[in-house]
Parts: structure tokens; C-alpha cells; sequence
């Protein structure tokens, strides 16, 4: 599947963070991130992104901040309805390829922060080609070289 990328506005931020659920994929919840909506919308040190279908669907998003040397870190993650579905792969590559256009990325490694309790994610980083840095009880750097 090819997807589109473009910057979050507030009917996307309402899509994604409206989303409940009882399985164990992470996603936002608005019940218990009130404040997220403004979040997704004015972050100074992040900015977000939805992956849509050609029917302009959302299908997934993405942040990306930098540190103090200029390295990306960036994540993404699929809806609900679509984890499990196979297009992580997809959607991670193009995600990464996307970001690294945008901001004309040239440093030779990017990161990204994953949850240990989302093993779903780390494996499919595992897959697109990121390496485990450092694991902690809070979050799992992992690394790859692009």
C-alpha cells in the first residue's frame, strides 16, 4: 500500500485521539488525554503527521523531534483497525522516507522510542532494519542507519 503523508490538522488530531480499545496495540485515548488535541496541534519540539490512503483515509501518524545534535527521532504507529494487518513494513519505510525528504535529513542514523509492553512495534522496527540501543522499564532506543 502507498501512503500519503501530510501535516496533522485538527479533524485528523480529533480521528486519531478518539480512538478506544480494548486490545493491547497502543493508541491515544481521549478520555484520558484531554489535552492532546492542542498537542498534536502546536507542539514547539514535535511535529506530527497522518498517513492517508488515496481516499484520504487516515491509516496512521507519525512525530518526529530533534535533539541538541540534530538527530531525528521519530515514530509511527498504525491505526487500530489496520495493526495486524501487514503494513507496518510499508508504512514505517515510507515514513522514514517521507521524513528524511521533508527535512532533508542528512545525518546517517535516526532513532525512535518504543513502549517494552509494545512488542508488536518492536518487532516490526526489528524488521525495517532498527537495532536495539538501550532498553529500560520506560522505553526501548532503538537506532538504524539510513
Amino acid at each position: 500500500m502507498e501512503f500519503l503523508f501530510r501535516a496533522i490538522n485538527e479533524e485528523d488530531a480529533n480521528v486519531i485521539i478518539s480512538y478506544k480499545h480494548g486490545n493491547d496495540y497502543q493508541c491515544f485515548d481521549a478520555d484520558k488525554h484531554a489535552s492532546d488535541i492542542d498537542t498534536l496541534l502546536a507542539s514547539d519540539s514535535v511535529d506530527f503527521y497522518v498517513a492517508v490512503n488515496e481516499e484520504d483515509e487516515i491509516i496512521g501518524f507519525s512525530e518526529v523531534t530533534f535533539d541538541e545534535d540534530g538527530l531525528m527521532e521519530m515514530s509511527g504507529a498504525l491505526l487500530p483497525e489496520y495493526a495486524g494487518e501487514g503494513l507496518g513494513y510499508d508504512f514505517l519505510t515510507q515514513c522514514i522516507d517521507y521524513l528524511v525528504d521533508k527535512y532533508d535529513y542528512d545525518q546517517p542514523t535516526l532513532i525512535t522510542l518504543v513502549k517494552p509492553e509494545d512488542r508488536r512495534a518492536v518487532k516490526v522496527f526489528e524488521r525495517v532494519g532498527f537495532q536495539l540501543v538501550e532498553e529500560t522499564d520506560e522505553w526501548i532506543l532503538m537506532s538504524i542507519e539510513i
